[in-house]
């Protein structure tokens, strides 16, 4: 928590009118959300003090973001009678972009997640939501939201969020789950449900929607996507693929 402060402090201080240091002040008040967001993490569920690390890193963290001058939005979605956020975080260019929705684990947030791959995702061309589904960040904190077994409802709310987004090229969605979201599948549930929906594994392998199908994202250079053709058979029963090569630069 001191360190967040102290970060926090200076990061103010940078932003000052006469100053004018934004750049500067931006990398100072993202230091400042993980080291908050951190102690919040590491703390006991019952120390009273963890909701108030949990409110500065969100604050710290949006006013870094701000100055940063990257392309980021907060997208907020109805769920349950309540609401479902996330953080958007734009490429530079202003084509319409591919997009991911990122999925926490069990108890990581969208912010951690935000300040580890946004930028590697942008510069690649790709749009990523990063979100706080129900059971994690937010949802949980601030709305009472616990995990549920449906996943593909919230899935499909992010999923509809993106489509209908004018920088994002609704054929091109995919979802990325990290640990635990690679176990309760949101991708594959709302891949039976939905037609036009993408989907994810866990880590670093992404799934996502085009035209010939799923399309798995290799991350490594040069950058390609090897699309299966994918029926989706009731449950039980085996998934029917065929493969495909496509390349791109």
């Amino acid at each position: 928590m001191k360190l967040g402060e102290k970060l926090a402090a200076l990061a103010d201080a940078d932003a000052d009118a006469e100053r004018g240091n934004g750049f500067s002040a931006s990398s100072k008040f993202l230091r400042a959300a993980n080291y908050f967001l951190i102690a919040e993490r590491i703390a006991s569920w019952t120390d009273s003090r963890r909701l108030h690390a949990y409110g500065l890193g969100l604050q710290a963290f949006q006013k870094g973001h701000t100055l940063s001058g990257a392309k980021v939005e907060r997208v907020e979605v109805q769920y349950e009678g309540a609401t479902l956020s996330g953080w958007l975080r734009l490429p530079d260019k202003a084509t319409r972009s591919p997009a991911i929705v990122f999925y926490n684990g069990f108890d990581s947030i969208k912010e951690m997640h935000y300040l580890m791959f946004a930028d590697i995702s942008a510069r690649r061309g790709i749009a990523t939501l990063f979100v706080d589904q129900e059971g994690t960040g937010e949802a949980i904190r601030y709305h009472g939201l616990a995990k549920r077994h449906d996943t593909e409802v919230s899935a499909g709310r992010f999923f509809d969020a993106l489509a209908a987004h004018p920088a994002i090229d609704s054929e091109r969605i995919g979802i990325v789950g990290l640990s635990m979201a690679d176990i309760v599948r949101p991708e594959r549930r709302l891949s039976i449900h939905a037609s036009n929906a993408s989907g994810a594994s866990a880590h670093s392998t992404t799934w996502t929607r085009t035209g010939n199908g799923f399309c798995q994202v290799d991350w490594r250079a040069p950058y390609r996507m090897v699309c299966r053709k994918v029926v989706v058979m009731p449950y039980g029963s085996r998934e029917r693929r065929q493969s495909a090569m496509l390349s791109r630069p």
